[in-house]
């Protein structure tokens, strides 16, 4: 691969790894375009729009899935994830004693809680 060929590679990732950092959290997409994108990486908005045609591109090729459809469900996401987050600020021994004998919603709220804060990790790091 040649340095101009090394350079894009490494723009393209750059972009998507900024994209995953402003975008971790649910309502996030709407609010972050392809400008707070570029300030993220400290690039041009060109930088970005050289290797994705759209935001909606870029979206996909961060998450590998089709971008978030304003509707009344999405616009929950924050709402669901604060509730959560308050959840996590809970004792645990609290939280496990309220899904005593229902172990599939352990899990299942240990899994969301793990992915909360992996989100607040990663929007604290951007």
């Amino acid at each position: 691969m040649n340095r101009r060929a090394e350079s894009k590679a490494r723009t393209r990732a750059a972009a998507i790894e900024a994209a995953r950092r402003l975008w971790a959290r649910p309502g996030s997409y709407e609010t972050n375009g392809i400008r707070e994108i570029a300030d993220a990486m400290r690039m041009s908005t060109g930088a970005v729009f050289a290797n994705f045609k759209s935001k909606a591109e870029l979206w996909r090729a961060a998450f590998d899935c089709d971008p978030p459809v304003d509707s009344p469900l999405t616009r929950l996401g924050p709402k669901a994830v604060a509730l959560l987050e308050k959840i996590a600020g809970v004792d645990s021994q609290a939280l496990v004693f309220t899904a005593t004998g229902h172990d599939d919603l352990s899990l299942e709220i240990n899994r969301l809680l793990g992915e909360v804060s992996m989100a607040r990790e990663l929007a604290e790091a951007a």
